[in-house]
């Protein structure tokens, strides 16, 4: 067994005092990639009041523990505004770059799943770089399936970015 196959950690309920971490991981990603178009560094506070939205309405907000440290965390949320998709959620999931390809991403959309599951979510949807083909084949594990690409439809780092649209009917 690879060393990166003997990771030891845990996915859990995420607590507010996690939100630093998540922080972190997310400006560390968003200043590096376009695993998210956002350009500008989040503050902690907004992190916070995701957090205190998705607790208040019962909505899973997951974090991947390792030694201690906060190391990846997942999420979803409404897909779209009007009343006639809560039956349909985005998700959103990161794993900090020193712990990828190890299996914790996978564990991680497996959990948000079930939870969506649950709570009787019949879509989730998956919005993902098209060049991000790593992640596209993470989600084509779990059988999403790509229902569209939207081309050029942001700009990041000085070039254009194409967004693949992932369904999974639960």
């Amino acid at each position: 067994m690879s060393e990166l196959t003997r990771l030891n950690f845990k996915i859990r309920d995420a607590v507010r005092s996690d939100m630093e971490s998540v922080h972190r991981i997310f400006n560390e990603i968003l200043l590096r990639s376009t695993a998210t178009f956002e350009e500008e560094p989040t503050q902690i506070e907004g992190w916070l009041e995701i957090f205190d939205f998705k607790k208040s309405n019962h909505i899973p907000f997951l974090v991947v523990e390792f030694e201690g440290a906060v190391i990846g965390y997942g999420s979803y949320g409404a897909f779209r505004k009007a009343s006639g998709y809560k039956i349909t959620v985005e998700h959103s999931l990161h794993v900090d770059e020193l712990f990828r390809g190890r299996g914790i991403g996978q564990a991680l959309l497996s959990e948000l799943i079930q939870r969506a599951s649950k709570r009787g979510v019949q879509n989730m949807i998956a919005a993902i770089d098209a060049d991000n083909l790593a992640s596209i084949k993470l989600h084509e594990k779990f059988d999403f399936k790509i229902v569209g690409q939207l081309e050029n439809v942001a700009r990041k780092f000085s070039r254009d970015l194409s967004l693949v649209l992932m369904q999974l009917r639960l």
